[in-house]
């Protein structure tokens, strides 16, 4: 992957890294099986091949009470 094209998913202060690390695993298969190919850097950061499907993605995953997804750099 040669941009850094991440989404980073924010959850609430506290949350523990164990349970930040499973659920963007899970959104990482989530997004595998739409044939959206991630990276996950750390335990709520997701990395993408191109913009398309980083904001495919930010849709896709954004109606999740758990955290809110932001662009990260």
């Amino acid at each position: 992957m040669n941009a850094p094209y991440k989404l980073k998913l924010q959850f609430e202060p506290g949350t523990a890294e164990e349970f930040k690390d499973c659920i963007t695993h899970a959104r990482g298969i989530d997004l595998f099986v739409r044939n959206v190919h991630t990276v996950q850097t750390n335990a709520n950061t997701l990395v993408f091949e191109n913009s398309k499907d980083r904001m495919y993605a930010m849709l896709l995953l954004s109606d999740d009470p758990l955290y809110t997804v932001v662009e990260s750099n």
